[in-house]
C-alpha cells in the first residue's frame, strides 16, 4: 500500500515538532560556512540558523537574529549543548 499520510502541516517546535540536538555531527567547514553567513550581515550579534545539511552541502533556509536557544537544552533525545555559556563567553571574549 503506498499511501502518504501527513500527520501535521507543519513539523517546527513551537508546534510540537521534535528537537534533536545533532551539532556534533556538524563538520568544520559546514561550520565556517554557517560562521560566515552570520558574520556578512553587520550588528548580528547573536543568530540562530536553520539549515539543510547533506554532507558539506549547506543550505540556509533561515537565519534567526532572537534564537531560541532553549531548545539546545529541552531536546527528544535527551543530548545538549550550553549554547547559553558559548554565547555569554564570545561576548566577552570580544572585549578583552
Amino acid at each position: 500500500m503506498n499511501e502518504q499520510v501527513f500527520l501535521k502541516s507543519h513539523a517546527n517546535i513551537s508546534g510540537g515538532g521534535d528537537s534533536y540536538e545533532s551539532t556534533h555531527e556538524v563538520s568544520e567547514k559546514v561550520k565556517e560556512i554557517i560562521e560566515n553567513t552570520i558574520k556578512s550581515i553587520p550588528g548580528l550579534n547573536v543568530c540562530g540558523v536553520d539549515a539543510l545539511i547533506d554532507g558539506d552541502n549547506v543550505h540556509i533556509i533561515e537565519l534567526n537574529g532572537s534564537p531560541m536557544i532553549d531548545i539546545h537544552y529541552n531536546t527528544s533525545c535527551g543530548n545538549t549543548v550550553d549554547v547559553a555559556d558559548d554565547i555569554i563567553n564570545a561576548m566577552f571574549s570580544e572585549l578583552q
